[in-house]
């Protein structure tokens, strides 16, 4: 088991190439939990024998998602708290977004280190932010996609991250992080095109400027959508 850390401070970018150097760099402190990583770490050596070098490795996240979540039992409330995800990115898996994002382990990481890449591990406590950090978004659908009903409580969450652009448009929203809303609309839209599925979530969300989500059912929104 790993007791589960996280930084003293949120991780900035001028510091995120030395943290990424050397663990020690910057303090940490518990959050009071442990994770077993066994599970992730034999799908991320399985990942790596399937995918050849240079190859896109979009289709991880989809394989990531349910040895990650499981692995992590914390409350929304620990998981809200952008700098367990900064650890997380940065010194205890650092190897799985290096690979899932780069395609490998830099031997520069002052080239390699990106506006875009540095997002991955690090991200803000926004949605967009949390939708950008490599693992914070794998725990986050997990978390609400999952389902008790049926053999594979994962199913709509590898749907949703088999579609970069459907998953945005539902997890970038503040009713995304509403079960109900997002299964309702990854059911309506998975398999529609885009421009289909940006127009209902749009109209979703403007709606919900006058009510409560929480009032609506899984049923209640499915009605509502285009």
């Amino acid at each position: 088991m790993t007791v589960l850390k996280r930084y003293t401070d949120s991780v900035r970018h001028a510091q995120l190439e030395m943290a990424l150097e050397r663990a020690t760099f910057l303090p940490v402190e518990s959050i009071g939990a442990a994770a077993d990583f066994t599970g992730i770490r034999e799908t991320f050596a399985r990942l790596l024998e399937e995918t050849s070098e240079g190859a896109e490795r979009s289709f991880w996240d989809a394989r990531l998602v349910e040895p990650l979540h499981q692995a992590l039992v914390i409350s929304r409330r620990q998981a809200a708290d952008m700098r367990l995800w900064h650890w997380l990115c940065i010194s205890e898996l650092q190897d799985i977004v290096w690979e899932r994002w780069h395609g490998k382990i830099p031997g520069n990481l002052a080239e390699a280190l990106t506006e875009s890449l540095a997002g991955r591990f690090l991200g803000t406590a926004t949605l967009n932010g949390v939708s950008r950090n490599a693992l914070a978004r794998l725990w986050w659908c997990g978390e609400t996609l999952k389902t008790g009903d049926g053999a594979d409580p994962y199913l709509l969450a590898r749907k949703a991250l088999e579609r970069q652009d459907l998953f945005q448009a539902i997890f970038e929203r503040e009713f995304g992080l509403y079960p109900p809303a997002a299964r309702a609309c990854l059911k309506k839209y998975q398999d529609a095109p885009a421009k289909q599925f940006r127009r209902g979530t749009r109209m979703l969300n403007h709606y919900l400027t006058t009510i409560a989500v929480e009032s609506l059912t899984e049923s209640d929104i499915l009605d509502i959508l285009p």
